[in-house]
């Protein structure tokens, strides 16, 4: 009746569903309740998942949500997530061909909540997420594409330059900070292509590089 999210290397807490299920009994209209958790790296624990002005977003009606996630990297961590079986399989599953799976799913989510249907929070912390140690130059590329992909194919015509630019700009100031500049500019200049704000020349080429 009731699903939940986990990718292998991620680890759910005691207790992971005991409040979340009770809001699904009390409530037949709600569909996916989300919750909190912590990001790690081996057994220390680095920061929240959902900071307090996700957990502000997930308060604001399902419509104004479903904005935000069409333009901007999704905040959302699936990981915390339970959903009723029948509103997974309504939204059609994971999008196979995308490689921002959760991304995609979040919006694919709040597209159906938008006609109907209900989401909640709860204020627990439910799941721990693995931060991998991996080459982060092919990191940021792959996360790039991810989201990319994910506006091309899912983001309305309108909103596309807002959401590729911005997308671009906060790859490039990823990039910058991390040490890799060639990657930091092409990223920028991708950003301003989308949508140009020639005040953020400045800000990129005089900012904090790390090389």
């Amino acid at each position: 009746e009731l699903v939940g999210l986990l990718a292998s290397d991620d680890v759910y807490l005691p207790g992971r569903f005991e409040a979340q299920v009770n809001l699904f009994k009390e409530d037949p209209k709600l569909m996916v309740a989300y919750a909190n958790g912590w990001r790690r790296t081996g057994t220390r624990r680095i920061s929240r998942l959902h900071q307090e002005d996700i957990v502000r977003l997930l308060a604001r009606p399902p419509a104004d949500i479903l904005e935000y996630l069409l333009v901007h990297k999704s905040p959302l961590f699936l990981q915390t997530a339970l959903l009723r079986r029948t509103f997974f399989e309504e939204v059609g599953g994971n999008d196979e061909a995308m490689i921002a799976d959760d991304m995609v799913l979040n919006i694919r989510f709040f597209r159906r909540l938008a006609r109907s249907g209900r989401c909640a929070y709860v204020d627990q912390d439910v799941a721990l997420y693995r931060v991998h140690d991996r080459n982060l130059h092919h990191d940021l590329v792959r996360q790039s594409q991810g989201r990319i992909q994910a506006f091309k194919k899912y983001t309305p015509e309108p909103l596309k330059p807002l959401a590729l630019g911005e997308a671009y700009w906060a790859d490039a100031l990823r990039a910058r900070s991390t040490g890799h500049p060639m990657l930091a500019l092409k990223f920028f200049v991708r950003s301003q292509w989308h949508r140009p704000r020639f005040s953020r020349w400045a800000e990129f080429f005089l900012g904090g590089w790390r090389l």
